[in-house]
């Protein structure tokens, strides 16, 4: 069950995330770019976590206004901004955020079974 709480935090970690991608389009750039070569490669399935640790180590992003370079709160939406963006749910695996509404996690999620605890 979400809280008050909860939800407040959700939103303001997804406003954050809004706020960094908006400055640092090249993340999702190379994420995007990256997941789309290994879709084409025919994998079915692939981390997010992985891609954003390939975008830290190969890339040297530079980013503004924030003090860190990627932050780890941030890989589950970079994963969920690209299901949504390229209809291929079940490409990467999520776990519900805390706070995060329903109607967000069902748009993500290929599990039915964990959907009804949402």
């Amino acid at each position: 069950m979400n809280t008050t709480a909860d939800n407040t935090l959700y939103y303001t970690k997804l406003r954050a995330f809004e706020e960094f991608h908006e400055a640092n389009p090249q993340v999702w750039e190379r994420f995007s770019v990256m997941a789309d070569e290994l879709r084409s490669k025919g994998y079915q399935h692939y981390s997010h976590d992985t891609l954003i640790s390939v975008i830290r180590f190969q890339h040297d992003i530079k980013t503004n206004g924030v003090p860190f370079k990627i932050a780890n709160e941030q890989k589950a939406f970079y994963g969920r901004m690209y299901v949504k963006d390229r209809d291929c749910i079940g490409f990467f695996s999520f776990n519900r955020m805390r706070g995060e509404p329903c109607s967000h996690f069902q748009l993500v999620s290929k599990d039915k079974e964990q959907q009804w605890l949402l």
